[in-house]
Order: C-alpha cells, then sequence, then structure tokens
C-alpha cells in the first residue's frame, strides 16, 4: 500500500523562475546535453518514422520557452516535460545505440540535480510503504515442557519489540501535517538513522520504506517528527490570529 505523505503538485512561484532556470543550465552545462537543447531535425535527418512513434517531441529550448510562457502551474509538470526528453529518446532509438547511452546518462545527471533542487527549495514529494495485513505475532510457539509463565514473558517482550501497522498508519497520518520544511528535515534524519530505508522511485520521487524500521529507529523518527511538529504550532496560530 502507498500512504502519500502530502499532495505533490506544488505550485511554482513567480519568486522560483530564476532558479529553475538555474537548474536547467545546471543540466545543459554537462558536454552530453548538447544533442538535446534543441528539437530533433527529424526530416533533415530522414527520420520519416519519427512523427508517428514520438507523439510529444521534447528538448530544453522547448522546455524554456513552456517556462517562459507560464505553460507549468506545478514542479511534476515541468519534472515530467524534462523526463520527457530522455523517454522520447529511449522510445525511438535501439538500447544500447551511443545515443541510447547518452540519454540513460543524461537522466541520471538530471534526477540528481532536480533531487538536490527539489531538497534546496523544500518540495520533497514523499509515498511510504505500508503493509496491508499486521504481520501474525506469536502464532504457532507452543513448546512441549518449560514454563508457561516464562513463555509469556518472552512473548510480552517480543510483541514490545515491534512496530505494528497501526503505529505506522498512524506515523504516516503525523507526518501528513508537516510542513513542506518539516519534511525534507524528515527525510534527512531517516536518511541520517537507517539510509535503506529512503529510495527513489518515478519522477525523482522519494520512497520511504516503514518496514526497514526497527523499534528503536522508528520511535527516534516518530519523536522527530513530533518535535517538529510541536515547533510548526505557533506559526500555525498566528496566521490564524
Amino acid at each position: 500500500m502507498q500512504v502519500h505523505s502530502q499532495g505533490t503538485r506544488f505550485p511554482i512561484k513567480k519568486d522560483d523562475i530564476p532558479k529553475i532556470k538555474a537548474l536547467i543550465q545546471s543540466i545543459e552545462d554537462d558536454p552530453n546535453a548538447e544533442p538535446f537543447l534543441e528539437p530533433v531535425q527529424w526530416q533533415e535527418l530522414g527520420l520519416d518514422d519519427y512523427p508517428q512513434i514520438i507523439k510529444k517531441p521534447m528538448d530544453f529550448s522547448t522546455v524554456k520557452k513552456g517556462l517562459a510562457k507560464g505553460k507549468y502551474n506545478t514542479y511534476d509538470e515541468l519534472f515530467a516535460e524534462i523526463q520527457l526528453i530522455w523517454d522520447n529518446c529511449k522510445t525511438y532509438n535501439v538500447a544500447g545505440s551511443d545515443i541510447y547511452k547518452l540519454a540513460e546518462y543524461m537522466e541520471k545527471v538530471s534526477k540528481r540535480q532536480i533531487s538536490k533542487f527539489r531538497s534546496q527549495m523544500g518540495i520533497q514529494s514523499v509515498s511510504f510503504a505500508v503493509p496491508n495485513k499486521k504481520a501474525g505475532v506469536g502464532k504457532d510457539k507452543k513448546k512441549s515442557g518449560g514454563n508457561q509463565d516464562d513463555k509469556s514473558d518472552g512473548e510480552d517482550e517480543e510483541e514490545s519489540n515491534i512496530v505494528t501497522v497501526e503505529m505506522k498508519i498512524d506515523f504516516v497520518e503525523r507526518v501528513k501535517q508537516l510542513s513542506n520544511e518539516g519534511l525534507t528535515q524528515m527525510v534527512q534524519q531517516i536518511q541520517q538513522i537507517i539510509p535503506s530505508a529512503v529510495s527513489d522511485i518515478e519522477n525523482e520521487k522519494l520512497q520511504i520504506k516503514v518496514d526497514e524500521f526497527d523499534k528503536e529507529a522508528f520511535n527516534k523518527i516518530s519523536d522527530f517528527i513530533d518535535e517538529l511538529l510541536l515547533n510548526e504550532q505557533p506559526s500555525k496560530r498566528q496566521k490564524t490570529e
């Protein structure tokens, strides 16, 4: 089950445009970006089937024109168009060809730059992987002999070290209350405590695998979230006064 911490449709503000231009420039500065800076000249290259295969051509000059005209309302729309540059190239060209490999390389470059940009701008898109059902606990543990009270104590100790599904869902519900800045701080905290729980998914979004949390890590991160929420409360009250 995928649980999204908050809406991923972060609006693009007018004041953000210079920063977006700098982001695009940082990708274009790579020497390998040259084939993707302008539209594919399919007629000159004799690629007569290009329009039939590629329904929406895309390149960086087109992205920049769209940005100047206010085409993109959200960051997801902008990042999707950049991703389309690489997807188009890999769709039309043969896997393993030089241009295909260039697209793969530049896709990694762009994702790296966009990931940094998201973090700097506080626009991290995060989803949480939470299991649908609670794993069985304490089943089929009957043993011959032994003291029943001792066995019960052992089971109680095991129960105390388990992060239940209910706890995880409550955790995600609290995450939904975080501001963009708080969300970014939480991701950084998780990356420090248990890096294996954070992974990239499509469109530069991050996935937090809650099942990777042991009880100690869960408690630390949960306490950190409570602290973030507590610190954010005064500013929220001031806005409503």
